[in-house]
């Protein structure tokens, strides 16, 4: 590896056949959620896992070597400053020319027609789109108990036991006009249970934001192209969403081609690419299981340690609101039950171009 803070520890042939795909992972402490992760992967079509692990203490470690597929490196080195690299050595390393998958260990990756065509299918029109990346949209998971009244046992399946979202709520809007041009996506998207939870406006002004927010930025309403941008309402449309939400959008799923170097910073969260690469008129999901049994240790430790950089005021926020509420209640009347894909599709979180569809209709 050209880092040599990452350690590797298992044994096991890294030689890529071709047509392989493999995806990244970077853990700490996610022996919970990492057996249900890996097995969805696989069953997607996932060939093989290259995961970090950053000082695992629960089991995390000699979970992931009893695996058969996973190559595993180790590092105590700090997360927070360290993560882009790790993921950037592993690119380099075993992702030239091809595609692979970056996704964090608490996240399951959907392709458009995945009930129909694998992974492997799925980026076979990805190539012949000419594209090198798509976005997925984040996608908060949870139960209708409190995360703590819910006895998940890993393995389990996640989605049967976090089957709620919020099916409205979201936002998208345009980045400012200089990071425009240098990132990709293009595009901002906020909303779901962290937004409506942890982040919303103060009641007395919530109702004209609210509705200025969706007649501006609803994600059902709103392509890409077409998200406000009208010089003099600018500065009030921007006071319409809550302030500092947390972007829910991601660019997981990469073509690295050579000559063209992701940087770190982009590597470390995946919320961007710099610099700019083409992306899918489609879009997938990104199923995120953050509203466990162990939120609020999670939340505490990553405040105290101050974990994640970019993210600290986030996750300082979270600790604040955990400490005042006794039992948090994600679902309410938003809440929609995950069956497949086409309830994203249906949300306006996941996207199906015409091309798609018609490459779609004759792999069936």
């Amino acid at each position: 590896m050209s880092k040599p803070e990452l350690r590797r520890i298992d044994s096991r042939p890294t030689a890529r056949t071709k047509g392989e795909l493999g995806a990244t992972l970077i853990v700490r402490n996610e022996s919970l959620r990492l057996p249900a992760v890996l097995d969805h992967h696989r069953r997607i079509g996932v060939d093989r896992f290259f995961v970090v692990d950053n000082g695992s203490s629960d089991g995390t470690l000699e979970l992931l070597l009893a695996e058969p597929d996973v190559h595993v490196f180790w590092t105590d080195a700090p997360f927070r400053t360290r993560k882009g690299h790790w993921r950037g050595a592993l690119v380099e390393e075993f992702f030239q020319d091809c595609w692979s998958l970056h996704i964090d260990a608490d996240e399951l990756f959907l392709h458009p027609g995945m009930e129909q065509i694998d992974l492997h299918r799925f980026c076979r029109f990805l190539d012949e789109e000419g594209v090198a990346g798509i976005v997925a949209v984040m996608v908060d998971m949870y139960a209708k108990e409190p995360p703590e009244q819910v006895a998940y046992q890993p393995g389990e399946s996640l989605v049967e036991r976090y089957p709620f979202f919020d099916r409205s709520g979201y936002h998208l809007r345009l980045r400012g006009k200089r990071k425009r041009n240098r990132l990709a996506p293009a595009f901002q998207i906020s909303g779901g249970p962290r937004e409506r939870l942890f982040f919303a406006h103060d009641v007395r002004a919530g109702r004209w934001r609210h509705a200025l927010a969706a007649r501006l930025y609803d994600i059902r309403r709103t392509a890409p192209h077409r998200a406000t941008r009208i010089p003099c309402i600018n500065s009030v449309a921007r006071r319409a969403l809550p302030p500092y939400a947390p972007i829910c959008v991601k660019v997981p799923l990469l073509r690295q081609e050579p000559g063209r170097a992701i940087q770190i910073a982009s590597l470390a969260d995946l919320h961007y690419v710099e610099p700019p690469i083409p992306l899918s008129n489609c879009w997938a999901g990104l199923l995120h299981f953050k509203y466990m049994p162990d939120l609020r240790e999670h939340v505490r430790e990553a405040d105290e340690k101050k974990l994640y950089g970019g993210a600290d005021a986030e996750y300082e926020r979270y600790n604040a609101v955990l400490q005042q509420t006794d039992e948090l209640v994600l679902y309410g009347p938003q809440s929609a039950r995950f069956e497949s894909t086409a309830d994203l599709v249906e949300a306006g979180l996941m996207r199906l171009s015409p091309e798609f569809e018609a490459f779609l209709s004759a792999c069936v």
